[in-house]
């Protein structure tokens, strides 16, 4: 039996879901203190000290501001996405990345004897205009990393498809038990260390065995409970995400391509993307998912560094599926 991760896993550099009514820009000061006050309440927000709450009332206004500023922009047709406020909105662009985004790029690659440069195209096979793996049932629901730099593991831990069984992969296990392999936990790490990691390893426990507590720990790994063996967010609720300035090689972010498409807008060009699954919660994005550009010059590096692995141990696949 072989089995495959169908899914991709891709990097992105830090770009910035719309669940609260927005005012007009020139209204921004007449409704700012009672947006700050739904803010708090709708995500439990409670700070300490009337300090700290005003520095992250300061920067919430500013996030606001930002994100009116840029949505009366694509009303006029300047962006192809709109921004919308989230569980982030209070923190700074510069802490929002130390603490969500983990993803720890090698100059030199210690992965290259398991990664494959290219996948050629057959001739023979006809692409599908679009795939959304979600509407096949082998997508886990959208996962959230918490305070911890971790992203690295959710990418790589994400799911995997073999004869209809979905199985949920401990993304726990691989922030306590892949350090020898470069990974640092909570401070970040690579996807590619966390797959060879697993097949080192010769498994990987699953997500109910060894849950998640986005903190680094000891590990816990027990052979008996293997599950699979392998040989700027602010808010995006709506669009597909494209920026000239977000870079392709700047990676600082793992997340999980579950599809493409084309998205046909009458108003607007066609526009080519992906799906893409991050690990920042359902209240994120489009439910936890973002549409990526496609075709669009390796829009923010998505297919720099993409990577999957293919499971091979038959033993273990047949008693888990049975």
């Amino acid at each position: 039996m072989r089995v495959t991760f169908l899914l991709i896993v891709c990097l992105l550099p830090l770009i910035y879901g719309e669940k609260f009514h927005l005012p007009a820009l020139d209204k921004l000061d007449e409704h700012i203190g009672n947006l700050w006050s739904k803010f708090k309440t709708g995500y439990g927000f409670v700070y300490n000290t009337p300090v700290e709450e005003l520095q992250r009332f300061n920067i919430f206004n500013e996030n606001v501001k930002m994100i009116l500023q840029h949505n009366l922009e694509e009303d006029l047709g300047l962006h192809t996405y709109r921004l919308g406020i989230n569980q982030f909105a209070a923190l700074s662009n510069e802490e929002f990345r130390k603490t969500m985004n983990g993803y720890r790029r090698q100059k030199n690659d210690r992965n290259q004897d398991v990664r494959s440069q290219q996948i050629p195209i057959s001739p023979y096979v006809a692409i599908p205009v679009s795939v959304d793996w979600r509407d096949q049932g082998i997508v886990t629901p959208v996962k959230d990393q918490g305070q911890c730099g971790s992203c690295w593991a959710f990418s790589t831990g994400q799911h995997a498809r073999s004869t209809g069984k979905l199985v949920s992969l401990s993304e726990q296990q691989l922030v306590d038990c892949s350090t020898n392999w470069g990974n640092e936990g909570c401070n970040g790490g690579l996807m590619d260390n966390a797959f060879k990691y697993v097949h080192d390893n010769k498994g990987i426990d699953d997500n109910v065995t060894y849950p998640y507590l986005a903190q680094d720990g000891t590990c816990k790994f027990k052979r008996k409970a293997v599950a699979s063996t392998c040989d700027s967010f602010v808010d995006i609720p709506s669009g597909v995400y494209s920026d000239p300035e977000c870079s392709s090689e700047d990676l600082d972010h793992g997340v999980l391509a579950v599809g493409y498409g084309t998205l046909k807008d009458a108003t607007k060009a066609k526009q080519d993307y992906y799906i893409v699954k991050n690990s920042w919660s359902e209240n994120w994005g489009d439910k936890g998912y973002l549409k990526m550009a496609r075709n669009k010059k390796n829009m923010c590096g998505i297919a720099t560094a993409a990577s999957y692995p293919v499971v091979t141990d038959k033993t273990t696949i047949k008693d888990l599926l049975t």
